[in-house]
């Protein structure tokens, strides 16, 4: 009698622990040997597998091939190697699931199986996905670090802002006083004289403006908010549009040197935007070269390249790498009038294409400025 009770308390202990083992919710897996043969595997780990298939039988390897390479079979044999478990937290795996690839998180540990003699016979998997709280975390990472870059860029726009704008408020301060002391001049002395400093607050406050405009375009575009509304566009239109407006009938003289390469077709983009783009790079080429810029237009079938080519001042090589950086001025320019935001704000424009703004210069010989927009139908399909 005692042994029929002593049987049956085993049985139900065996069962509760089956029910445990299948109802636990962290995927459990019983592996025997070196080659990691699968023996048991509960419910949980049959729903991190993503498999409804019997595996058990297989090794790991053959039941899971991508792994290999990945470190985990590696470890496993460690663990019963050595006797010594293992704890991962967090540890990404490239796994395969319903056919296709798929990179996942895991919190898990591998335990050594003994026998009664205390001799290694297989391990133990313990594992929980933890995924989607680990896409909360590298998402919030990714906003902290984007605070941190917008905290440092208000910091130094702060810094540097105060300057721009000290400076020509010195400048039309100091106009404005001289123009007082000739007030009380002569008008033969004093008209000449209060016409040049009108002239100087003019082009100061101009210079305000240009740096205003500059800064609240770069606010727009920081905050992702810059409106884009690409149509299929008669690019060469566009570029005859903007020398025409912009660079025509010039004082000095000096015009741009437009050049066709290629069979013209439309161009999928928002023409305002990269009117705004040519308008910047030409108005660097006059501004830092005597000679008339060259705006070469090349046509291919599946790009559209627009390069802005002057031969002046160039950019030294130390400073090409930081060219596209907020407020930075090459070190040539620094007596020559500039935000220091004009090609940042350019190539966002240029990137929102899905297209490219590089430079090529040599110091004293010239720059060339060089966007290249993908074009086609494929392409535009891609965009919307």
């Amino acid at each position: 009698m005692e042994l029929v009770i002593a049987q049956q308390k085993i049985r139900q202990s065996e069962e509760r622990f089956r029910t445990l083992f299948e109802q636990a919710p962290l995927g459990i897996a019983l592996l025997s040997g070196r080659n990691m043969v699968i023996n048991v595997v509960n419910e949980a780990m049959h729903e991190i597998w993503q498999e409804r298939f019997s595996v058990v039988g297989m090794e790991l390897i053959q039941f899971q091939p991508e792994l290999k390479g990945q470190g985990f079979i590696e470890l496993l044999e460690t663990v019963y190697d050595t006797g010594v478990p293992y704890f991962g937290t967090g540890e990404r795996v490239r796994i395969k699931r319903n056919g296709t690839f798929q990179e996942a998180y895991f919190n898990y540990t591998y335990t050594p199986l003994r026998d009664e003699s205390d001799t290694i016979i297989g391990v133990m998997i313990l594992a929980a996905e933890v995924t989607s709280q680990k896409e909360k975390e590298l998402i919030l990472q990714q906003s902290l670090q984007r605070e941190q870059e917008l905290n440092q860029l208000k910091s130094r726009f702060v810094s540097i802002a105060s300057h721009e704008f000290r400076t020509p408020l010195t400048v039309i301060q100091s106009s404005t006083d001289l123009i007082k002391l000739y007030l009380v001049k002569p008008p033969d002395i004093a008209t000449p004289a209060i016409g040049k400093y009108a002239g100087v607050i003019a082009k100061q406050i101009e210079h305000i403006n240009e740096l205003m405009t500059d800064l609240l375009t770069m606010g727009t575009v920081e905050a992702g908010k810059i409106a884009f509304h690409p149509r299929w566009t008669d690019v060469v239109m566009v570029c005859q549009h903007v020398i025409d407006r912009y660079f025509s009938n010039r004082v000095d003289g000096r015009a741009v040197d437009f050049s066709l390469e290629g069979e013209p077709s439309s161009t999928f983009l928002d023409e305002k935007l990269m009117s705004h783009v040519l308008v910047n790079l030409l108005s660097n080429a006059f501004k830092f070269a005597p000679s008339s810029p060259q705006l070469v237009l090349r046509f291919t079938p599946e790009t559209v390249m627009i390069q802005v080519i002057d031969t002046g001042i160039g950019i030294p090589a130390s400073d090409l790498s930081f060219l596209f950086q907020p407020f930075f001025r090459a070190g040539n320019t620094t007596s020559i009038q500039g935000t220091g935001l004009g090609l940042v704000i350019a190539r966002q424009f240029v990137e929102l294409h899905g297209g490219t703004l590089s430079v090529q210069s040599d110091e004293g010989l010239g720059t060339t400025f060089t966007i290249v927009l993908p074009n086609g139908p494929v392409y535009s399909q891609n965009l919307n």
